[in-house]
C-alpha cells in the first residue's frame, strides 16, 4: 500500500459473527513504514500492521442495465431466446411409463 490509498480497517470490536469484519469507515493512508501503516479519518489516527487493513475500491456506478442490453443485440439474455431454449428443454424430456404399467419378464 502507498500513501493516499484508501483502506478499510478491521473491526476493533467484532462482537458477533453477524457483524462485518471491516468497519464501514474509509481511512486514508498517511504513512507507510515497512509493514506498519498509519491511517487517518478526520481527526482520528490509527497505526496497525498492514494485515489489519484492506484496500478500498470504490463501487462501480450502477447504471440502467436496459441501455447496456439494447446496445448489444446479441446478448445471451434475450427473453425470446431464453423462452425458446426452455421450451426445447421441456420437449426433450423423456416420458417414463406410469409405475403400474411396467411388465415383469419371467
Amino acid at each position: 500500500m502507498k500513501e493516499v490509498d484508501q483502506v478499510l480497517a478491521k473491526d476493533r470490536h467484532p462482537g458477533s459473527k453477524f457483524r462485518l469484519p471491516f468497519e464501514p469507515k474509509v481511512w486514508e493512508v498517511t504513512n507507510v513504514k515497512g509493514t506498519m501503516i498509519t491511517v487517518r479519518n478526520g481527526e482520528e489516527f490509527l497505526t496497525r500492521n498492514v494485515s489489519f487493513f484492506k484496500k478500498y475500491v470504490k463501487p462501480a456506478p450502477s447504471g440502467n442495465t436496459e441501455n447496456k442490453e439494447s446496445a448489444n443485440p446479441s446478448s445471451p439474455r434475450n427473453d425470446s431466446t431464453t423462452t425458446q431454449r426452455m421450451g426445447a428443454e421441456n420437449d426433450s424430456t423423456p416420458e417414463w411409463p406410469a409405475s403400474g404399467t411396467q411388465q415383469r419378464e419371467e
